[in-house]
């Protein structure tokens, strides 16, 4: 929260996600939470780094950002 207002560029990483389709070791909706409310416009360079299929958790990531920033 107090480096959020700060940021210039922000890497959306993950590693696994559960069932409902929320990443499983990083809470994405308390960290975008925290972007929105401080403001922060500019890109979310996306990572993922957990096992399987690297497009796949890409796009997994992608829709979970969606998800709380739509």
């Amino acid at each position: 929260a107090k480096v959020a207002p700060l940021a210039l560029h922000v890497h959306a990483k993950s590693y696994d996600f559960g069932p409902d389709g929320e990443e499983t070791t990083i809470d994405y909706g308390r960290c975008l939470s925290l972007l929105k409310d401080a403001g922060y416009d500019k890109v979310l360079s996306v990572e993922f780094e957990g096992p399987g299929d690297e497009l796949e958790g890409t796009r997994h990531t992608i829709e979970l950002i969606r998800r709380y920033l739509d």
